[in-house]
């Protein structure tokens, strides 16, 4: 996605907020940086994306406010796509998209009432992945977590389903007699041997 597609991406999504959900679980398109770049106060920019969208530049400014409070700082949002940056970007490119964030959240830029909260994720963002050895240890997080859930889904499909009937290991290594008939029997037994402790009943 072009950045001139972003803009009229983000103005549709101002408008319709239900879009929201949808794109919060696609990967992040380019030209965000743009959007960034007219949220933090790029008034050549602005102008540009608005023309091109035809619409008001505070329209299209609005638009990429909420794009980066909706998308980039969603709640489950990693510290690559709060910086709004990829993967692939180099130390200095993250380190921009930093710099304009910080610019965003600025009291100069007019901040609105709540947006302080994301200045701490931002810096958390960037604390993380500042250095190329934190940057290494933390790709090595997020691999290991998205490797997780794909190797237990694997093994959970090709473990075999146990006959009916047959004795289910427990995480102590005794095995669960699925027979509701005896476990009630063993139950009882149990609480018979407990009440008749209780009363110095003799067996």
């Amino acid at each position: 996605m072009t950045s001139v597609a972003l803009v009229r991406h983000a103005v549709e999504m101002l408008h319709l907020p239900s879009r929201v959900k949808g794109a919060r679980g696609e990967p992040l398109p380019d030209g965000v940086v743009d959007l960034i770049a007219i949220a933090a106060g790029d008034e050549h920019l602005l102008a540009a994306a608005a023309a091109v969208a035809e619409r008001p530049a505070s329209v299209v400014r609005g638009a990429a406010n909420f794009y980066i409070e909706q998308i980039l700082m969603a709640p489950d949002a990693d510290s690559y796509r709060i910086l709004g940056a990829s993967k692939s970007m180099t130390a200095a490119e993250l380190r921009h998209h930093m710099t304009m964030l910080v610019k965003w959240l600025h009291p100069d830029a007019g901040i609105q009432h709540g947006r302080e909260a994301f200045a701490s994720r931002v810096n958390a963002a960037w604390d993380t992945l500042k250095t190329p050895e934190r940057r290494a240890e933390y790709d090595a997080r997020l691999a290991q977590a998205a490797g997780v859930g794909t190797k237990s889904d694997v093994s959970k499909s090709h473990k075999k389903k146990p006959h009916q009937g047959a004795h289910k290991p427990l995480s102590n290594g005794l095995k669960r007699i699925p027979n509701t008939r005896i476990a009630g029997q063993r139950k009882s037994g149990k609480l018979r041997r407990v009440l008749m402790s209780m009363f110095g009943i003799k067996s």
